[in-house]
Formats: structure tokens, C-alpha cells, sequence
């Protein structure tokens, strides 16, 4: 028997929420259990909780009275009502919070689930979310756990883009190795323009020469067979 006090629109919301979310699960072909809390005073009015057959705990949280609680809910998947403030350390490290809300639906109230991301909280009915094997999803949590798995950090290439460049590079024309004679001439004639003061461009006209005249060598490489038809292909 609920002992709520309160008779206003949202006093009742712990029931409807214990009840059209284990008619989701249901929906899903997931058997769940679902109860409320109780302690010395009776059922409490803050806290909702599903035990989805196979997918942990599902843990409803909807007002700050429940907010004590919130350090022992790393053990199953939490929502939060629409007033509490969520850590921010979980949502810079999950990109998301899961929120939680009822709206008017005639004379009843609807169960809504939300995402409440770094650009605000999207709502979406429950028909339109759904409980995986990888947590609760709703479109905005799809789109983020998609473009966190695409994410690269910077300067850092697809394998198959590395690939096709380093191609791309062992396929550019080199030039001839220069005598070990010429690269000498090169790197003293560069640290005497550096001694020197030389000028912007004098010295960089010297660091490109020594940079052709140290750059290992790679005879171009042909697609086409020069030898005689008589002779076997040598490409």
C-alpha cells in the first residue's frame, strides 16, 4: 500500500514509472522485477528499482532525498529524475547522463527517458528507447557512442589511409645519391653560411641542398618491361 502524503500531479510518478518501465522491459522479451524501496517509515517516494533478467540493475532515482545514495549506484545502470544534478566527472567520462521524467497524459502521467549531454537533455518516448546488452540506449546515446568509437586523436591516420600514403610516397621519384664527396661540400658550406650570419634565403638554399644531397636513394622503379619480347617480363 503507498502511504504518499503528497496528492499533487507528480505524487504518484514512483508508480507509474515502477509500472510502464517493467511494461518496456516486457516489450523487449526482458523479464524484469521491479520494486520500491522501503525503510523504517515505509515505502520510500525517491527510488525505483528494476532487476532486468540478465542485464544488472536498473536504478530510478527521482528526487534529491535519493541523492545520499548516489555513491553506492556504481553497481547498476542509473537514472536520474529530471531535477537532480548529475556528477559532472560521469558526464565528461561517459559524454551523457541518463535522465528520467513523467508528463501529463490526460488524467495519468507518461514515463519519458532522456539524455542529458554537454549541449543539454534530449527526451524521448519509451517506445523509442531500449535496454541492450550494452546499457540503456536512446538515439542521442547511439549517436554519441558512435562518434566516441570513430574518434582518432590527432596526426593520427585510418590503417588503410597509412597504407595508401606510405604507397603514395615510396611511388614519388627520387633523386640519384649524391657523392659522398658532393654531401661533404653540402653540410660545411651550410654550418659556413650558419657561422657566418648568412641571410634568410642563403640559408635555406643551403638547407635544401643538403637535404638533396643527404636524402637516401631510390631508383625510380618502371611498370614497363623494356626488354625484348623474346625475353621474359623483368617488371
Amino acid at each position: 500500500m503507498c502511504r504518499r502524503r503528497a496528492l499533487g500531479p507528480g505524487s504518484a510518478d514512483h508508480l507509474y514509472i515502477k509500472r510502464q518501465l517493467r511494461a518496456w522491459l516486457a516489450d523487449q522479451d526482458i523479464p524484469a522485477s521491479a520494486a520500491i524501496p522501503r525503510d523504517a517509515d515505509g515505502p520510500r517516494l525517491d527510488e525505483v528499482l528494476l532487476e532486468p533478467q540478465g542485464r544488472g540493475c536498473l536504478r530510478v532515482l527521482l528526487d534529491y532525498n535519493a541523492s545520499a545514495s548516489l555513491a553506492s549506484a556504481d553497481t547498476g545502470l542509473l537514472v536520474l529524475g529530471e531535477d537532480i544534478t548529475a556528477d559532472p566527472a560521469e558526464l565528461l567520462r561517459a559524454g551523457y547522463v541518463h535522465r528520467i521524467r513523467c508528463v501529463p497524459d490526460g488524467t495519468a502521467r507518461r514515463v519519458q527517458l532522456g539524455t542529458e549531454h554537454h549541449d543539454g537533455t534530449d527526451w524521448f518516448e519509451l517506445a523509442e528507447c531500449e535496454l541492450a546488452h550494452d546499457g540503456l540506449t536512446t538515439p542521442t546515446t547511439r549517436k554519441i557512442r558512435r562518434l566516441r568509437t570513430d574518434h582518432r586523436p590527432l596526426g593520427l591516420l585510418p590503417r588503410d589511409t597509412q597504407a595508401a600514403s606510405v604507397t603514395v610516397h615510396n611511388a614519388l621519384p627520387r633523386a640519384a645519391e649524391q657523392p659522398a664527396d658532393d654531401r661533404a661540400e653540402a653540410i660545411t658550406a651550410l654550418r659556413t653560411a650558419l657561422n657566418d650570419g648568412a641571410g634568410l634565403t642563403d640559408l635555406i638554399h643551403g638547407r635544401d641542398r643538403t637535404e638533396a644531397a643527404t636524402a637516401p636513394a631510390r631508383p625510380p622503379r618502371s611498370t614497363r618491361c623494356c626488354a625484348p619480347r623474346t625475353t621474359p617480363c623483368c617488371a
